[in-house]
């Protein structure tokens, strides 16, 4: 069990200011408006995971808590009905936001089989420097399992988002992903593995409706020869995107060849080359692309590479 407590504020006086035009403003006196401003935040979360019946089932959760304010300039609004202790640690402001999220990771290993589930929330006003690129208002509900029969596997997993859960917005995107992978990998010869992943991306209020389906397949083979380890492996992909419009509909195909060795001395070399095919309503591109890369070892731990990539 882990507790995480983060607090981090910026000195105003630290950042020069900065202002820009306030876009369409036909106002002579030409308002403006500010970009960056100092912020503050305030996070509490709990981490946990528990693990049952010999590692067979574990589950993991997480809870995090956030105030997030834009500006630590603006005025402070004591919250009601909270104790004045509560006041004294936030010091919340007009321009302050507090939301939640929250994770519950359960999976169940018995036999071979995995079987695993995953929901997790972050809500509309849940904001952090901390990960800056996290996505908000988002919802979304995993689960997926694995089985393995000797040289036979199998693995599958469904994918459910959405966003807009306070009905704020005036629409819901919604996204919806499969996956279906089989893979069979034999002693001594070839491996083979074969996936297919379809998703659907909705909004009802735009009535748009964007579907990918991408077909995969690859082999390889590794064997020893003159004291030197060889692996030779391909990759083909069939991938079929259409929307609505019928604007950027298009089907890419791709085909790509890898081979490498590895000698007695640290020393590692590859070479790849492959070809992809995309056809659009209006024009076929296509791309050639050439690998080539050595990767070296000195001193045990001291690692060098280099590499060339040529793409036409």
């Amino acid at each position: 069990i882990h507790f995480t407590i983060l607090k981090a504020k910026d000195n105003p006086n630290s950042i020069p200011p900065y202002t820009l035009p306030v876009p369409r403003d036909t106002n002579s006196l030409m308002d403006t408006v500010e970009v960056i401003t100092p912020e503050e935040n305030f996070l509490v979360g709990i981490e946990l995971k528990i693990s049952l019946f010999k590692d067979k089932f574990n589950l993991e959760s997480e809870v995090v808590g956030s105030q997030f304010t834009r500006d630590v300039r603006s005025s402070e609004i004591p919250l009601k009905n909270f104790p004045d202790f509560v006041n004294k640690i936030l010091h919340p402001r007009m321009s302050s936001s507090y939301d939640y999220a929250y994770s519950i990771k359960p999976s169940l290993n018995i036999s071979g089989t995995n079987i695993y589930g995953s929901v997790k929330m972050i809500g509309p006003g849940f904001s952090t420097p901390g990960n800056p690129y996290l996505r908000n208002d988002n919802m979304v509900y995993e689960f997926g399992g694995s089985r393995s029969f000797g040289i036979f596997s199998f693995s599958t997993s469904f994918l459910r988002e959405h966003n807009n859960l306070l009905n704020f917005k005036n629409s819901t995107t919604s996204l919806t992903s499969y996956n279906i992978s089989i893979s069979l990998t034999p002693r001594k010869l070839p491996y083979f593995q074969i996936s297919y992943n379809p998703y659907i991306q909705k909004n009802k209020n735009l009535n748009t409706e964007n579907t990918s389906r991408t077909f995969s397949l690859s082999s390889g083979f590794s064997f020893s020869y003159l004291g030197v380890e060889h692996s030779l492996s391909i990759f083909s992909s069939y991938q079929n995107y259409k929307e609505k419009s019928n604007i950027n509909n298009y089907t890419s195909k791709s085909l790509s060849l890898m081979y490498s060795t590895r000698f007695k001395i640290p020393l590692s070399t590859s070479i790849g080359a492959g070809i992809t095919k995309t056809i659009y309503k209006e024009e076929t591109l296509n791309l050639l692309s050439l690998d080539l890369s050595a990767y070296y070892t000195i001193f045990k731990n001291w690692s060098n590479t280099l590499g060339f990539n040529i793409l036409e």
